[in-house]
């Protein structure tokens, strides 16, 4: 089994969007002096407006902080809530995000941001059909935004629904727009790997090639095609995969075991072992115990076959 790749990626869109209260009607700026500064005439919209400045620094703490006095000097103000399920999203709160948002589409059920937020908290949750739920809904309101059907595949994938993801795929690229170069090559990412499940490895080798094609930094499906390489005897070209990989990531591990393996099978046993240390080095440093030790397993097996079994092998 030392063409089996240590591990497929799967990575998701952050979909949720700040959801801006349109009635402010401003641009926003971002003065040296600190905006944190309350004085006794500032109302609901201040606040509001420092919540989305907190945001756009990535202040999640800050914007929370904001936007929970917006609600206590207006507590009908359904974007600040909407706002506040986004900050907690992002600071990894899901209980709270998905509180929030329930309160945010209670006061305003065609909130589809907030629709799609609670989705993601949900997901990220494990509560897969309730994320699935959120995204019917969506749906329903807005059938044209892509993130609604990309999410649901995502739920519908965990699921083990791996032909409803792909259709959910299909309708999420029919609707991005084509300008959204990064957001097109993860879900060609993402289906690559349904179809990987489905052991349609031709159409998952197309899929990781077309999202590096919209986005030549996607390391991700540089990692995945590597492995689909590898796994089927590809090993030249699992290195160059590989390889690309740790020119956008020098610190995957992962990265670096599977091109020690690809170059054990093309002969190269110094280099397969070289590139095996590089990523037990780089468990270590990430504290991933596990993969360490199996490392060092891989490189005494390595290092104790035989001339003969080795010239046999590659």
């Amino acid at each position: 089994m030392l063409n089996r790749c240590y591990s497929l990626i799967l990575d998701f869109l952050v979909l949720s969007v700040l959801f801006v209260c349109l009635c402010l009607g401003i641009f926003f700026s971002f003065p040296n002096s600190s905006l944190a500064v309350p004085n006794p005439k500032m109302t609901a919209d201040n606040f509001f407006r420092l919540g989305v400045e907190s945001i756009l620094r990535a202040d999640y703490q800050g914007a929370i902080d904001n936007f929970l006095k917006v609600i206590e000097l207006k507590e009908d103000f359904a974007a600040a809530y909407s706002n506040l399920c986004l900050a907690n999203l992002q600071i990894e709160n899901y209980p709270t995000a998905i509180q929030n948002c329930t309160k945010a589409i209670s006061l305003n059920p065609k909130n589809t941001e907030a629709l799609l937020d609670r989705g993601l908290a949900h997901y990220r949750e494990g509560d897969f059909k309730a994320a699935i739920a959120d995204d019917n809904r969506a749906i329903k309101i807005k059938p044209y935004d892509f993130r609604a059907y990309y999410n649901r595949g995502l739920a519908t994938s965990s699921l083990g629904y791996y032909q409803l993801a792909i259709m959910d795929y299909n309708r999420a690229l029919s609707q991005v727009p084509q300008t959204s170069s990064l957001s097109i090559a993860e879900i060609y990412n993402d289906r690559g790997l349904m179809n990987l499940e489905l052991q349609n490895t031709s159409a998952a080798l197309i899929d990781f090639s077309l999202a590096i094609r919209h986005n030549a930094n996607n390391y991700k499906a540089y990692f995945n095609r590597g492995c689909v390489c590898s796994n089927n005897g590809y090993f030249q070209k699992a290195i160059q995969d590989f390889t690309n990989v740790i020119e956008l990531q020098p610190d995957d591990a992962n990265a670096y075991v599977n091109r020690g393996v690809a170059y054990y099978h093309i002969g190269d046993r110094q280099a397969a072992i070289e590139n095996l240390q590089i990523g037990a080095a780089y468990f270590v440093k990430q504290g991933q115990e596990l993969a360490f030790k199996q490392t060092l397993d891989l490189i005494d097996n390595f290092e104790e076959v035989s001339e003969d079994e080795f010239a046999y092998i590659a």
